[in-house]
């Protein structure tokens, strides 16, 4: 909580301390194991492990073959740390099309919808974006961090076995407060 207090974007030595603790974890640290991790029917596993108002920690177990489809984190910093398998990592930077910054490489990314099955008002048809990068990442990297502004819109597909991976996010999502995930069509 200590670390979140103050906004979104926590002190950098809170920050390295986070993510120091997060390179050290791993499954058998939180009592979990890939048997209880894996669904019956093939589907994708979230557990919400505590949520405030700063905050929120989840649990994601990916088959292998299944895709995590391309969504956002806007306005947030998430801290991803992969525990188990090898997962393809595509993650885009949104571009400001007033900007005086150079646009090649930009591609229209389409809005496809919130939680609910309409696209939510806030989230235009179409969003310019970049690839910030692809990578295929495995256990014992260092977890990936997600800025505001800087991979906030990304994919994962389980490469290798199933993939379990845990999310330090914050501020959480807050569909009341403009702050849902969107879900996004890849060029």
């Amino acid at each position: 909580r200590v670390t979140f207090r103050n906004g979104c974007v926590p002190p950098q030595a809170h920050l390295q301390r986070l993510t120091d603790l997060l390179g050290r974890l791993t499954l058998e640290d939180l009592g979990l194991s890939v048997a209880v991790l894996a669904s019956p029917r093939d589907a994708i596993t979230y557990i919400q492990v505590v949520q405030d108002r700063a905050f929120e920690i989840c649990i994601f177990a990916l088959p292998q073959g299944r895709r995590l489809p391309l969504h956002d984190h806007y306005g947030m910093v998430v801290l991803c740390k992969l525990l188990v398998g090898t997962l393809r990592v595509e993650a885009w930077d949104r571009v400001d099309l007033h900007s005086k910054e150079p646009h090649q490489d930009t591609e229209a990314l389409g809005c496809l919808a919130g939680y609910g099955a309409v696209r939510p008002a806030y989230c235009p048809p179409t969003l310019a974006a970049r690839l910030s990068f692809e990578a295929s990442v495995e256990a014992q990297q260092d977890p990936i961090i997600v800025w505001p502004q800087q991979a906030n819109i990304h994919d994962f597909y389980a490469e290798e076995g199933p993939c379990v991976f845990i999310d330090v996010q914050a501020p959480p999502y807050d569909e009341a407060g403009g702050r849902d995930c969107r879900y996004y069509q890849p060029p």
